[in-house]
């Protein structure tokens, strides 16, 4: 009779927990996550982590700006579903001097002064399906490496409203690395959709979406600009089949 009453209580006390977990990962998809900024630093678990791994960082919001730096063939990775992150971050995410870094799913939100996120003095990143918010992408003074590529892809970039800063969703300049940026939607920017100056090496842009980017003080709307930019480069396919609702100038 107690071997029964105990499988029972552990049964009971399985489902207990399972309701528990489940509850709790219902409550990162239905609540507003920065409602309650979470207290451990992303950056403490960063600058942990070991080249040549995976880092998943945990779901929750956290108000913190990040260094990501020295890094080499890291993986960074934000919870949930791809393309429906549970990983916020509320700040500015700085990456500078890494090589091979490949960063998925996550939310950046911006501060409307800066960058969401700036990579430089770095060669080969990966930022893929990722959502950026009140801040865009700002990558410069890259190096060039043989055979290496940088990829900007399926990004959800949008309400990018610099109050300091030149604003663009996707802002490249001088650097001179083979990039390839594709399948971005970009909208909502009070500025350029996206922005190349000084890329004159390997650049392809095709297949991206580019909706309502206006300057409030002017009449005319940019959604890509190219300035001393070669878009056919050794393997680059150059300006191909972006849908722009405004303009592509080539200055």
């Amino acid at each position: 009779m107690k071997k029964i009453l105990n499988s029972m209580n552990l049964i009971i006390f399985m489902m207990t927990t399972a309701c528990g977990f489940l509850s709790i990962q219902k409550s990162f998809a239905d609540a507003d996550l920065c409602a309650k900024p979470r207290k451990i630093s992303l950056q403490k678990l960063i600058n942990k982590s070991r080249n040549n791994t995976t880092l998943t960082l945990p779901p929750g919001c956290y108000e913190e700006n990040l260094v990501i730096e020295g890094k080499s063939e890291l993986a960074i990775k934000g919870w949930g579903e791809t393309g429906q992150p549970k990983t916020i971050i509320k700040g500015t995410v700085t990456i500078k001097g890494v090589t091979d870094i490949y960063l998925e799913n996550v939310e950046f939100r911006g501060n409307q002064k800066d960058a969401a996120l700036e990579i430089t003095s770095s060669t080969g990143f990966t930022i893929e399906s990722n959502i950026f918010k009140n801040g865009g992408i700002d990558i410069h003074n890259n190096q060039f490496r043989e055979n290496s590529l940088s990829i900007i892809s399926k990004n959800i970039i949008t309400d990018v409203n610099y109050t300091i800063n030149t604003s663009a969703g996707i802002w490249v300049r001088n650097s001179p690395e083979q990039l390839f940026i594709y399948l971005n939607t970009v909208k909502d920017v009070n500025g350029y959709g996206i922005y190349i100056e000084g890329a004159d090496t390997n650049l392809d842009i095709a297949s991206n979406t580019v909706i309502n980017t206006k300057y409030t003080d002017a009449e005319n709307i940019v959604g890509i600009f190219l300035s001393r930019t070669s878009l056919y480069g050794t393997n680059a396919r150059g300006f191909l089949t972006n849908t722009v609702v405004g303009q592509f100038h080539k200055g």
